[in-house]
């Protein structure tokens, strides 16, 4: 009797060691060696957030069969811990992104990805056959919420705003770069001031050219001496047009531009963000409007300590030369109210870079050329 006993608690003893035994072929196998190669679907998309590219992870095992790992494999952008979400890649940002993949031990090769920005498309020329251009002048208003004298400065050009015959011969950009405290100071109308500044403010220069400007005085006084500067300085014949077109994404405002040469020469294409309708407390401000600060300078495309804009080569008269430029959107701008002004340079014989034309595009719009 016993022995029949002994006999079964072996017997039920084998049977849960089987048991136990067979849970071990439920578990997965871990990734063996092999190598990861990561593919993409394309090696460029538009970067406007919905555009999508699409991985694949494939290894090659040591005895040479492929196996599609995707499923599998954590895809990762290079210098980020956490692995994408999925085999899929959108991003609102221009640039290059570099991406690999991992499985088990195995490490793929790296793949970089272009996001570039979707071009808005330039207005049809009005006139091809013709150079010649209509022109503005850029002037640049040197100014800073604690200058006590900017509001001079400030009502005469509101008053040469209104005045027909000479608000369309400019483009204006306020530069704060009188006191740090100003919610439109940066290093960018630091540098502006800099360059094109006297230190004496408020302060009128024209055409990045320092030496040709109007210092502050009456507000009658300030008109006059800019109508005087504007009439002293009228160019009869640019030397080049230029055409825009202005888009946004969340993330970046995007800025396809052509410059159309009357004379043959090296061009240079500046772009810099505005913003209207700042409220900033003005120091001396005689009415609530000098509160209120339009064109003020945000930042510029392109390198920050070339002001004279972007490189885009030779352009033969009557010939053409394109550029697409983008500048990344700050949270503390109000885009709504924000606008591009858009400038050519072209080195003269006493190796400076004159402004040789400039516009002022609305983000989402376009301005043609302009003919006289």
């Amino acid at each position: 009797m016993k022995s029949i006993k002994l006999l079964a608690f072996f017997a039920a003893a084998a049977t849960i060691s089987v048991s136990c035994g067979g849970s071990d072929t439920d578990q997965p196998e871990p990734p063996k060696r092999g190598n990861l190669l990561l593919t993409a679907s394309k090696d460029a998309i538009t970067s406007n957030g919905t555009d999508a590219v699409t991985f694949n992870v494939e290894m090659t095992e040591e005895g040479g069969e492929k196996i599609d790992v995707t499923g599998q494999a954590t895809i990762y952008l290079a210098g980020q811990s956490n692995p994408l979400p999925s085999n899929e890649f959108t991003t609102e940002m221009e640039g290059s992104y570099r991406f690999y993949a991992a499985y088990g031990p195995n490490v793929s090769n790296d793949i970089t990805i272009k996001a570039m920005p979707e071009v808005p498309e330039l207005p049809a020329d009005p006139n091809p056959a013709s150079t010649n251009f209509a022109h503005r002048h850029l002037m640049i208003q040197h100014t800073g919420t604690d200058c006590g004298y900017c509001p001079y400065m400030m009502s005469a050009l509101a008053q040469l705003a209104q005045d027909s015959e000479y608000s369309s011969q400019y483009c204006l950009a306020a530069s704060h770069s009188y006191n740090t405290s100003d919610p439109m100071y940066s290093a960018l109308s630091k540098n502006i001031g800099r360059l094109y500044g006297t230190g004496s403010y408020p302060y009128i220069s024209m055409d990045l050219n320092k030496n040709l400007g109007v210092n502050n005085s009456s507000v009658a006084a300030n008109v006059n001496n800019l109508k005087k500067l504007l009439d002293n300085n009228a160019v009869a014949t640019p030397e080049a047009g230029i055409t825009a077109a202005v888009s946004a994404t969340s993330a970046q405002i995007i800025i396809n531009a052509s410059v159309k040469a009357a004379v043959t020469g090296s061009y240079r294409v500046g772009a810099w963000i505005l913003e209207d309708k700042i409220n900033a407390m003005q120091y001396g401000a005689q009415s609530d409007e000098h509160n209120i600060h339009n064109n003020a300078v945000r930042a510029a495309a392109g390198n920050q300590s070339i002001l004279t804009g972007t490189e885009i080569g030779t352009i033969e008269a009557g010939k053409t030369g394109n550029i697409v430029q983008t500048i990344n959107i700050d949270r503390k701008w109000k885009i709504e109210n924000c606008k591009v002004l858009i400038f050519v340079t072209n080195p003269d014989a006493d190796k400076q870079t004159p402004v040789k034309n400039c516009i002022v595009c609305p983000i989402g719009g376009s301005v043609a050329f302009e003919y006289k």
